[in-house]
């Protein structure tokens, strides 16, 4: 999913490039990635499910104090 993935670069760019960063990358990616098909087979519209998805991981304070870099 092209969006989710642009959101997380976006995100992502102003964390250390490290191994351990990019592992959290992709989990974070595969979660989104899952809730987003969830939400299209309820019937959510394409936006609608990226909009939800983004929304529920937007706190980027709280992803770097789970990462440690706070």
């Amino acid at each position: 999913m092209g969006a989710l993935r642009n959101y997380l670069e976006t995100i992502f760019s102003e964390f250390p490039h490290t191994e351990n960063i990019a592992e959290a990358k992709q989990e974070l990616l595969a979660e989104m990635e899952e809730h987003y098909t969830s939400l299209r087979r309820a019937g959510r519209s394409e936006q609608v499910a990226i909009g939800i998805v983004i929304g529920e991981h937007a706190l980027v304070d709280d992803l770097k104090e789970s990462l440690h870099l706070v």
